[in-house]
Parts: C-alpha cells; sequence; structure tokens
C-alpha cells in the first residue's frame, strides 16, 4: 500500500470513527485497540459458562451482531453461530461443551486481539509464536501449524504461503517464521 493511499485510508477510517491500517510485510491488519480480546479464560466476558445459544452469546456481546455462518469441516457442512462488529465477522462458537455451553470459540477478525495483542494477519515472528508448541497441521488444517499454549487453552493456527510440504510435517523454520496467523481458537476447559 502506497503512503499515499495508506493516508486516504487512514483519513477514511478516521472520519468513520475506525481504526488505522497498518501495512508490515505485506499484510495489513489494525493497530488500534481491540474491540475484544481473547486471554486463555475465554473472550471477553465469554468463558466456559456461557450457553451456545443466541441469546447468551448475545447477552454476553452487547454491541456486536449475531448471525450465524456455515462452514465446511471434514467434508460435512456444519452451521454455527458468529459475532460481527461493523459488518466484519470477529468470532465463530462452537457447541461442545457440557449441557450446552460454548465448546470452543474462533478469533477470526482483525479487530479483535489475542492476550498479548496478536492480530490475524501477523507473522509468526510478529505474534510470538516462538513461545508456542508447533505442531504439523491435520484435517482442515493440512498444511499449516497449529501451535499451543503451555495450558492448551488457545492455539494459534498458521498458513505458510505457498508451502507444499509432506503432510503430517512442519515447514522448515524459515517457511515458518513468515507464516501468518489466520485465527486463534480458545477451547473450553470442560
Amino acid at each position: 500500500m502506497s503512503r499515499t493511499s495508506l493516508f486516504t485510508a487512514c483519513l477514511l477510517f478516521t472520519v468513520s470513527g475506525c481504526a488505522q491500517i497498518t501495512d508490515i510485510g505485506g499484510a495489513s491488519y489494525l493497530t488500534s485497540e481491540p474491540v475484544i480480546q481473547m486471554t486463555s479464560s475465554g473472550i471477553g466476558p465469554i468463558g466456559a459458562g456461557t450457553p451456545y445459544s443466541r441469546e447468551g452469546i448475545g447477552q454476553a456481546l452487547p454491541g456486536f451482531e449475531l448471525g450465524d455462518v456455515t462452514t465446511m469441516s471434514e467434508g460435512e457442512v456444519r452451521q454455527f453461530l458468529a459475532a460481527f462488529k461493523g459488518g466484519m465477522q470477529q468470532l465463530q462458537f462452537e457447541p461442545g461443551g457440557p449441557n450446552g455451553l460454548i465448546g470452543r470459540v474462533h478469533l477470526v477478525g482483525q479487530e479483535a486481539a489475542g492476550p498479548n495483542g496478536e492480530r490475524i494477519g501477523m507473522t509468526y515472528s510478529e505474534s510470538g509464536g516462538r513461545s508456542l508448541d508447533c505442531s504439523a497441521g491435520t484435517g482442515d488444517w493440512t498444511g499449516m501449524a497449529i501451535c499451543m499454549t503451555s495450558d492448551q487453552r488457545l492455539s494459534y493456527i498458521y498458513a505458510p504461503e505457498g508451502y507444499t510440504g509432506p503432510d503430517g510435517q512442519l515447514p522448515p523454520r524459515d517457511v515458518l517464521v513468515k507464516s501468518r496467523l489466520v485465527r486463534i481458537i480458545w477451547n473450553s476447559p470442560s
């Protein structure tokens, strides 16, 4: 992005009350305060005791719009609840906790952040990937690196650009450090 177009984008975003976009290493991501932050205990006020329902999630996230998203997982079409801010999806929720509670939350939007300010689009190096325990992705995550925190509550999914290495193997270190963060997943402890 050129300086002129970056200035124009920032001016437009400032006028509309949005955040500045920063272009680092070819990927753009927001640098303002996140609209919500994920930690090992959940995302904002959502945690292990939040019901997987439109009402339960809606009460926990005032100011977000809720909707349904359809995804393909392991060859199966599935529908989940999602939270949107300003028309952009930020979160996706999966059932799976006991008694109808949330089982997993996927951080997918650039306006949300991980516990240390990580944003979708950052590289492995920029987002602190070295402190995580990584393994090769399988199934829907084949070809990607799945990196977990020591308590295994957060999973960071990194997509190496152009990597076509053997299935079941992490990309070489020089490829991994440039891989982009595409998702952070909170796993309920129950």
